[in-house]
């Protein structure tokens, strides 16, 4: 198993969470142990992290405000949204142009930044050593599981 596969348990976990009936105990029970093991995990992985340096905030702080200026908003001050994450842009010429001056600025902030984040996603690409936990039966799976949430959670069911 991998490091990078506790945060989809987590995530996986989190997501079946509204299924769960008085007669699913023996799978909550198994799935909160794991969820443990796998919370544990991260907050190890999580220390190893490097923190972003005070001009790479400084970097992130001036683009949300760039963005801020450049954003289409409703009357109620909100964005608009195209989709679930995209913000839709009033200015987009100016939005693209202030990216450029600011990606320019903070290049050092930003190339380290870049660094330190591959280099904890190849942390997280590698073996989890020593780690274990016991597999669910899939006679315990809640019923009305979806073929998305089974798959956030496969890695601690039982094959076969």
């Amino acid at each position: 198993m991998k490091r990078s596969d506790f945060y989809r348990i987590r995530e996986g976990i989190k997501n079946i969470g509204h299924l769960f009936s008085d007669k699913d105990y023996e799978f909550v029970y198994r799935a909160v142990c794991i969820d443990e093991i796998a919370e544990a995990e991260i907050a190890k992985y999580e220390k190893t992290r490097v923190k972003p340096s005070e001009e790479y905030l400084k970097y992130v702080d001036e683009q949300s405000k760039l963005l801020s200026e450049c954003a289409l908003k409703k009357e109620d001050g909100t964005y608009v949204m195209i989709g679930k994450t995209d913000i839709a842009l009033s200015k987009p010429q100016q939005f693209n142009e202030g990216m450029e001056l600011l990606k320019a600025k903070y290049k050092a902030a930003i190339d380290k930044q870049k660094a330190s984040e591959d280099k904890f996603e190849e942390f997280l690409s590698k073996d989890a050593p020593g780690v274990k936990f016991e597999l669910i039966p899939k006679k315990y799976l809640p019923k009305g599981i979806t073929i998305d949430q089974m798959k956030g959670i496969i890695m601690i069911v039982e094959k076969g």
